[in-house]
């Protein structure tokens, strides 16, 4: 009998341009597992950059340690927790011995849509991650970077070509829809600037998040399912060109 994999969970609606792997889903804790199968299948971690209204850098299984009213940890060191490792004590969760599947029910179970991205920085499946965001981030880039993590923050406002061009390969690239607020945050320009990110992308992943879409959209017309299929075509054009 075969593993259980990303290509065979209804969860996922994959689409493949140019092959390269486009993954939709619902919601963002569940970017864990693709990254963890495309970096595990590379045999090396993924540089990320995500286009999310939140940051999603809350730490590795924050909600399931504050629970148990467990000081929590930033980086590696989180796996070596008491409370953690026994959580994880049955699961093969590295590059070398990776099972989707464990991963799969960590992250439905204990991984919160925004501890996503330190849980697979703490799991190498990343090796740095770059957070283009609309929310307020003041000091977040020094703390991470201060706890020893190769973090970038960059207001949505202020994101440049060499920002974007400066980023190590191989590269996830990642969406929250609630980022696009409207059908302009989609415009030509925005595409234009990330072409070199869509080009070099090892897998791509799209997060629906339909309640966090509703509530960040300045549209009132702008619907999930338009926003999902622009961006999806949009990506095809560039794969395409």
């Amino acid at each position: 009998m075969s593993e259980y994999s990303l290509e065979k969970s209804s969860l996922y609606n994959i689409r493949v341009v140019k092959d390269i792997p486009i993954v939709i889903f619902d919601e963002h804790n569940m970017a864990l597992p693709v990254w963890g199968t495309y970096s595990s299948r590379m045999g090396r971690s993924l540089n990320l950059v995500t286009f999310d209204t939140h940051t999603d850098t809350h730490p590795p299984f924050n909600a399931y340690l504050c629970e148990k009213n467990i000081t929590r940890e930033l980086g590696a060191s989180v796996l070596q927790m008491p409370t953690v490792k026994q959580l994880l004590q049955d699961c093969r969760i590295s590059l070398e011995d990776f099972s989707f599947e464990d991963i799969y029910k960590l992250s439905c179970s204990y991984v919160k849509n925004s501890e996503q991205i330190l849980t697979a920085y703490a799991m190498e499946y990343l090796e740095s991650y770059t957070v283009i965001h609309r929310d307020s981030a003041y000091g977040y880039e020094r703390d991470d970077r201060l706890n020893g993590l190769n973090a970038r923050y960059i207001c949505a406002g202020n994101v440049s070509n060499k920002d974007l061009e400066s980023v190590c390969m191989p590269v996830a690239l990642d969406f929250d829809l609630d980022y696009f607020r409207s059908e302009s945050d989609m415009d030509k320009e925005f595409f234009e600037k990330i072409k070199s990110l869509i080009k070099n992308a090892s897998v791509i992943t799209i997060a629906r998040e339909p309640r966090y879409f509703e509530s960040s959209k300045t549209d009132e017309s702008f619907y999930i399912d338009e926003a999902e299929e622009k961006l999806i075509s949009n990506i095809s054009n560039v794969l395409n060109e």
